[in-house]
């Protein structure tokens, strides 16, 4: 079998794709981009419509590195005989860590707190002004509930059973009975079910 990667997106490093073509040399004859081929993997960017299957005519797979998959021409895929597959978790990490980042950087203020730091400013007597707020025992609504949604649910809800932590008497890793979080916050236990 042939593969081809048809796009790439902005974000992506030679290194990431030079990773991802010795993953897959031993499964498939690696061909340049945008070759025919019988596996298309695409990016979020590349529609996949009856001009680009008419580019591959050897295409049997189409697979999406997205989770969402509406670049992908579905019925003409279906009536070409070409199957398609979406790779929702090859970024999902990556997506989910950006929304948290983002979430926490809204609610305390971290872009404007930023460009006063910048500028030299100290800021300490302003904070009340910027209206920071936590997310602690706040209950955080998270609209869909696919790959995404879901892992963004459970990094909010917390650490679970079988993390590993240091004591404070040393570094050495060890295997809670109980988890961390408990340990740490008495907030945690009470904001365990914020996400609804």
């Amino acid at each position: 079998m042939r593969w081809s990667r048809w796009g790439r997106s902005s974000y992506e490093r030679d290194q990431d794709l030079l990773a991802e073509r010795a993953a897959l040399q031993p499964w498939v004859e690696l061909l340049p981009p945008d070759q025919d081929a019988e596996i298309l993997s695409v990016t979020s960017k590349t529609r996949v419509d009856a001009a680009l299957l008419d580019r591959a005519p050897s295409a049997r797979l189409v697979i999406t590195t997205t989770s969402g998959y509406d670049n992908l021409d579905l019925e003409l895929l279906r009536a070409r005989g070409v199957a398609a597959a979406r790779l929702p978790e090859a970024r999902r990490d990556a997506v989910v860590e950006t929304t948290l980042a983002m979430m926490l950087g809204a609610l305390r203020g971290l872009g404007p707190l930023q460009a006063a730091a910048r500028e030299g400013r100290w800021t300490r007597g302003e904070l009340p002004a910027f209206g920071l707020r936590s997310v602690a025992g706040r209950r955080v609504g998270v609209v869909g509930l696919g790959v995404i949604g879901a892992r963004v649910a459970q990094a909010l809800q917390g650490p679970r059973r079988g993390r590993a932590g240091a004591r404070p008497g040393g570094l050495r890793r060890t295997a809670w009975r109980r988890p961390i979080w408990r340990r740490c916050s008495r907030a945690a236990t009470r904001s365990r079910s914020t996400v609804t």
